[in-house]
């Protein structure tokens, strides 16, 4: 029961975090605004069960989704259009890894790596990563 709350705060916590990034951003007229391809992607040896929590947009419309992630590698990329904000944390609570197992955290917008963390298993064999966020575009 302990997990279940610290669980639903860090999703809480993640989601307002992004939200807050992604409307306090100046934006560009769409009809100037470049396209860009944001990528999210996890890697490592983590063979236990993965709750990913998204969040990316494009500054005036914020994006939130919690995707469950079973096998690493695992990758979701999306499009924007103009200023973008994007961030990502990763957890799991069911004891479904190995103490030690590692989850590498990478963000890429229009293919270039612009920020990274990784995250290693605990005693329980449960996860849970900082929260990374990047913001830019034009």
């Amino acid at each position: 029961m302990k997990r279940e709350f610290f669980r639903k705060i860090a999703s809480t916590a993640i989601c307002l975090t992004a939200i807050a990034v992604l409307t306090t951003s100046c934006s560009k007229d769409d009809d100037e605004a470049a396209n860009h391809k944001l990528k999210f992607q996890l890697t490592g040896n983590y063979t236990g069960n993965l709750k990913a929590t998204l969040t990316y947009g494009d500054q005036q419309n914020a994006d939130a989704e919690t995707e469950d992630v079973s096998k690493l590698p695992w990758t979701k990329e999306v499009d924007v259009k103009g200023p973008y904000a994007m961030g990502i944390g990763v957890m799991t609570w069911d004891k479904s890894g190995k103490k030690g197992e590692k989850v590498n955290i990478k963000l890429y917008v229009d293919g270039v790596e612009v920020k990274s963390t990784s995250a290693t298993a605990d005693a329980d064999g449960d996860v849970m990563s900082n929260i990374i966020q990047y913001t830019g575009g034009n």
